[in-house]
């Protein structure tokens, strides 16, 4: 009986060396906005643009400008997931593209993921840009990478919600 490779030899076959794999995830979009995560599992149920005003506790008398942040939130997350992607300190609330890549001096925002166990990522570069529909609405797009080999990629319409800042 011949099964055909059995007379081959095994230098006869090439092997490959397998480094590293990196799982890509594609996240249920619960909230408007589609994801695709590797490092990590994230199904956020809460996405929206926050405008957060200015309150007493800013400490300028003339009032202190607003803070521009994206939060995207798994309210109730399972042990093995991501908590929540946040990104603040964004330049404006307008129309455009703005990136994170310190060794050319470009921080237009900061950002952090709260992983399982609830341990906090740093934004180490990327891009996020936003697209004003509406006062109320906001498309958004991300392509960002965290500390841990952690990236999110993404976009979506999402709400605009002002808040007060204590």
């Amino acid at each position: 009986m011949s099964w055909g490779f059995a007379e081959n030899t095994l230098k006869d076959f090439e092997t490959t060396e397998l480094k590293s794999v990196q799982v890509l995830e594609r996240s249920p979009s619960r909230c408007g906005v589609e994801l695709i995560v590797s490092g990590g599992r994230f199904s956020p149920d809460v996405c929206q643009f926050e405008i957060i005003l200015g309150g007493p506790s800013c400490g300028n008398t003339g009032g202190c400008k607003p803070d521009y942040a994206i939060v995207l939130r798994n309210s109730t997350p399972n042990i093995n997931e991501i908590n929540s992607v946040v990104f603040f300190n964004i330049r404006e609330f307008r129309t455009g593209t703005y990136r994170v890549d310190p060794g050319k001096g470009l921080v237009d925002f900061r950002g952090q993921l709260i992983d399982k166990g609830a341990i906090a990522r740093h934004l180490l570069s990327g891009v996020v840009s936003l697209d004003l529909r509406t006062d109320d609405k906001v498309y958004i797009s991300c392509d960002v990478l965290f500390d841990n080999d952690i990236t999110v990629k993404g976009s979506g319409l999402i709400g605009v919600k002002r808040v007060a800042a204590p």
